[in-house]
């Protein structure tokens, strides 16, 4: 039975992760030509091919997807045992991919709570967009992930809901459509309309939206930063669709203001998703623990 090299391994995940041999030899401290003949090795050692090339894009074939499924759950209980063999109490790290609004807005408490509960946990937090982080947990890159986005079964995952997570129409209070008790496509499609970047999913919901209500509008912009969309809203810079969450200071002090846009069929939860193999992780079991009591 051929063994695997864990060292081999841990150089294609790193190579995917950065999106090539170049920025993963930097990582590595290694030439090029030494992480290319890594892979080889690895791709000789199982008699697959992990990586193929696209121009200057490297990206993992389906075996190279089916080895990375396993890829850091391999390296993380090899780091277990190193530990438990030199007698280290130390805990292993636990990845939590999470979408930022959710880290801002809805979860820093019961992350709080969490580490009191388990305070020797070392927690590593991953940002990114729900369907990368989803991927992300599927390939074993992080532990558990938390994302917004449509309830739905995914292979070989659990997906915990949450909390519903209503997408409402904000604007400043002195817009022209606060206070209107209707608001129709024509109202909105001249104005300028603030979304959160592409690849968010209560954006692409929003988008599917318009698309139904037959809205097109005239000015787009795409911003990074939910606190940047508030304040140029508040400002009178046009209207924003975001999570009521992100909104709920603004709303109490009258900052800003909700317009009567309804879509039924926006319908995001807050969910927890890991790994079907690993959905009995006491963090799974604490996390969902402090969500029944909040």
């Amino acid at each position: 039975m051929t063994s695997i090299d864990l060292k081999l391994v841990e150089t294609l995940q790193l190579i995917v992760q950065e999106g090539g041999v170049a920025p993963a030899a930097g990582r590595l401290n290694l030439s090029q030509s030494t992480v290319s003949e890594r892979i080889r090795t690895l791709e000789a050692d199982l008699g697959v091919t992990l990586l193929a090339r696209q121009g200057r894009v490297v990206r993992p074939t389906d075996a190279g997807h089916r080895l990375l499924a396993y890829a850091g759950r391999l390296l993380d209980l090899a780091e277990e045992a190193r530990l438990a063999a030199q007698g280290s109490d130390a805990p292993s790290m636990l990845r939590i991919g999470i979408v930022e609004s959710l880290l801002a807005y809805r979860l820093a408490p019961t992350l709080d709570a969490l580490r009191s509960l388990r305070p020797g946990q070392r927690l590593e937090f991953v940002p990114g967009q729900s369907p990368t982080l989803v991927d992300a947990v599927g390939a074993g890159q992080i532990d558990l992930a938390f994302t917004i986005m449509p309830r739905a079964h995914k292979a070989g995952l659990v997906l915990h809901p949450l909390y519903p997570e209503p997408i409402v129409l904000l604007a400043g209070p002195g817009h022209r459509l606060a206070g209107s008790k209707t608001c129709l496509a024509s109202d909105i499609a001249d104005e300028p309309l603030l979304l959160t970047e592409a690849g968010c999913s209560y954006r692409a919901a929003v988008e599917a939206s318009l698309r139904r209500q037959q809205v097109t509008p005239r000015h787009i912009s795409g911003f990074s930063s939910v606190e940047a969309i508030k304040r140029s809203i508040e400002g009178g810079s046009g209207l924003a669709f975001l999570p009521r969450m992100a909104a709920d200071q603004e709303l109490a002090s009258g900052r800003l203001v909700t317009l009567p846009w309804h879509d039924p069929q926006i319908a995001l939860w807050s969910q927890l998703v890991v790994r079907r193999d690993q959905a009995n992780h006491p963090a799974v079991g604490d996390f969902l623990s402090l969500f029944q009591l909040a």
